[in-house]
Parts: structure tokens; C-alpha cells; sequence
């Protein structure tokens, strides 16, 4: 039997390498494991759509007779579950404050515009029977916030001014043919200030779009994001359900753990 690396005719260089693949390897399992496991659990059943709360917005039960149309419907539902690995280099960049052009921006897409995807309004949210309604805020949301859609506020110090003016410009001119600021090209410091607070840059996000769990533009994949201001009233309905059921069982976990650890603290 080999007994080192000389006797299979390899070089000492070669270990990294061999360590790089088993660490694929191993990751590799571990994605295979949860889609299999993903796979293997029962989609939801209809009844799992009865009234339930989830960050404190009501399900309101569906009429009987439409209740046994959706129940068809709701078993063709079925999860996929994806562990996306993603790295991320940013820049050196100051500390993100808000500036004085960027909250005017905010302030004035707020109150003219609802969220691109819900579309629920400051007025819904400020309301608070307005805000548990689901036919006006069918997301639960709490509040409007603004999305750097275009570039990324702390990827602003990595954009080469020579590749923004030849990619980017043309369809801010083509888009905004009436606005003087695209008809000559942008010094790298007035890109800077066009990630920060141009309104062409920002979009009105809900905080459930923005930022949320399996909802927001930050955290699942644009095939996932992009549709979710179509969706029908069914499938949203299932949506809720499988979230308040993952919900209530984290829940239950995290208690029995509080319990545990108080019992012990006592013994």
C-alpha cells in the first residue's frame, strides 16, 4: 500500500489541490442532502391555509366551496430548497450614512410611489386597519424603503466611469430623453452621486421585498424576486401557510430551549 505521495508519483505541491476537491466534494454532499430532503417532505394540504398570523397580519379563511377548488390546486405545489453560495467584494467606502440628497430622493419616491412588487403605499402602512389588510398589504409589510437597483451603493468605488459612460449611459439617455444630465458622459465623482440618490437608481421596495427572508431582492435569486407582484391569491395563501407552519415550529424549538436551559439553571 502507498505510504506517501512520492509513491503514487505525485509532487508535495499536489496537497492543496486534493484538499480543495474534498472540500467540493464534501459541500457538494451537503447541497445533495437538503435537496433530497426538501424533496422528500409532503407539499402542504389546503388545510394548512385555515387563519393563521404571520408577522401579525390574518389569513382569512376561503369560502367552502371555493376551498375544495384550491385544495387541487395546493397539492400541485412543491418546494425546492437551494443553498446558494455567494461571496461578495466590496471596496474601502465610508460608512453608510444617508445624505441629505439621498433623503430628499427617499421622501419624495415614499410618498408618490407604492412598493414595485405589493404595491402598498405609505398611506396603507400608516393606517394601522389599513396595514392588516391583506387585499391592501398581502405581504405583511411594515414599511417603504428605497432599493439601489441599477449599482449597488457600496459597490460605487469599483465602477470604471469609462465602462459606465459606453454601457450604462446610452439607456439612461434612451430611458430619460428629457433629462440634461445624460447628454455628456459622467465624471467617476457624478457617478458617485448618481448611485447614491439619482431617483433613475432607486427603486420603492416594502421592507418584505427589500429585505426578508425568501421575499427580498437582497436575499433569493431574480427568477424567484421578479414574478411575485403576479402571483394568485391561492398561491400566495399557500405561501403563508408554509411560512407561518416553518415559523411556529422555530418558535416551538427556541422555546423548548429556553425551557431546557432554565431547568438545568435550577437543578
Amino acid at each position: 500500500m502507498p505510504k506517501s505521495l512520492a509513491d503514487l508519483g505525485l509532487d508535495q505541491s499536489a496537497v492543496p489541490i486534493f484538499r480543495r476537491v474534498l472540500d467540493s466534494q464534501r459541500e457538494l454532499q451537503k447541497l445533495k442532502n437538503i435537496q433530497a430532503k426538501s424533496q422528500a417532505e409532503k407539499p402542504e394540504t389546503q388545510e394548512s391555509l385555515i387563519p393563521e398570523r404571520i408577522g401579525g397580519v390574518g389569513i382569512a379563511a376561503k369560502p367552502e366551496v371555493r376551498a375544495k377548488k384550491s385544495a387541487a390546486k395546493s397539492n400541485a405545489y412543491h418546494v425546492v430548497r437551494r443553498l446558494l453560495d455567494e461571496q461578495a467584494w466590496y471596496p474601502e467606502h465610508d460608512k453608510r450614512q444617508s445624505s441629505p440628497e439621498y433623503r430628499k430622493a427617499h421622501e419624495k419616491l415614499v410618498a408618490a410611489s407604492g412598493c414595485l412588487i405589493c404595491g402598498v403605499t405609505k398611506d396603507i402602512l400608516d393606517n394601522e386597519s389599513k396595514r392588516e389588510n391583506l387585499k391592501l398589504n398581502p405581504y405583511g409589510a411594515k414599511q417603504l424603503e428605497t432599493h439601489h437597483h441599477v449599482i449597488e451603493w457600496a459597490l460605487a468605488n469599483a465602477i470604471d466611469s469609462e465602462k459606465f459612460n459606453r454601457l450604462v449611459l446610452p439607456h439612461l439617455k434612451a430611458r430619460h430623453s428629457n433629462n440634461p444630465q445624460y447628454t455628456k458622459p459622467f465624471t467617476r465623482e457624478e457617478i458617485s452621486a448618481w448611485v447614491d440618490h439619482s431617483e433613475d437608481n432607486l427603486w420603492v421596495l416594502c421592507d418584505v421585498h427589500h429585505r426578508a427572508k425568501w421575499f427580498g431582492i437582497h436575499e433569493i435569486t431574480d427568477p424567484i424576486w421578479g414574478p411575485q407582484d403576479i402571483f394568485d391569491d391561492d398561491y400566495l395563501a399557500h405561501v403563508r401557510a408554509a411560512i407561518a407552519k416553518t415559523s411556529g415550529k422555530k418558535a416551538t424549538k427556541t422555546t423548548a430551549k429556553a425551557k431546557s436551559k432554565k431547568s438545568k439553571g435550577r437543578a
